[in-house]
């Protein structure tokens, strides 16, 4: 195979696409960013009271990490809070899968759906 077709994928847990204060991206191909990315699970469902960001309701046993940046195309970003303001939910497994691949984010304390993608529904 053709050495160009080779991706060097990082080897530290934290990878900085931007450089150091942009978007994080916990690599979950090693412990330390399993353990970092999994942390981040939990502190967001502290904050959320243990509560679906959608539903409201308790969650049972595990929630499911919601990007409010799509994953795909570099744009992943695993922090919590930017400036102040609270970024990806914790979301009941049945609600995420509900939810798919629409794109949410944080409104005075509520997980609501992006303006565009409302608007776009209304006008069609």
């Amino acid at each position: 195979m053709l050495d160009i077709y080779k991706t060097r994928r990082p080897t530290t847990p934290i990878f900085y696409p931007e450089g150091v204060g942009g978007p994080e991206i916990y690599n979950l191909e090693t412990a330390e960013g399993k353990r970092l990315y999994y942390g981040n699970l939990y502190k967001i469902e502290v904050r959320q009271g243990f509560q679906c960001a959608i539903c409201e309701r308790i969650a049972g046993s595990r929630m499911d990490f919601d990007h409010e940046q799509s994953r795909g195309g570099g744009k992943r970003d695993d922090r919590i809070e930017v400036d102040g303001k609270w970024q990806n939910a914790a979301l009941c497994r049945r609600c995420n899968t509900e939810k798919g691949s629409k794109r949410y984010h944080w409104n005075s304390g509520k997980y609501v759906p992006n303006p565009s993608r409302v608007l776009a529904k209304e006008v069609a």
